[in-house]
């Protein structure tokens, strides 16, 4: 699946599409793209994607 057309679906309010494995690691593997966990930082720190940038969500504005 391209990143475009994961970035239009999640775009059309359709909720968070599936991607395949070896999609996701081309998509990691190009950097042209950031990674982002938006989990809280504990969680984040027993385990995530390398190189994932941790943004908690709950540090965002309601």
């Amino acid at each position: 699946m391209a990143l475009g057309s994961l970035l239009s679906k999640l775009a059309g309010g359709g909720g968070a599409p599936t991607i395949e494995h070896d999609d996701f690691c081309r998509v990691v593997a190009d950097k042209s793209c950031a990674i982002v966990d938006v989990r809280e930082p504990h969680e984040y720190g027993a385990g995530h994607v390398p190189g994932a940038k941790n943004m908690p969500l709950s540090s965002f504005d309601p």
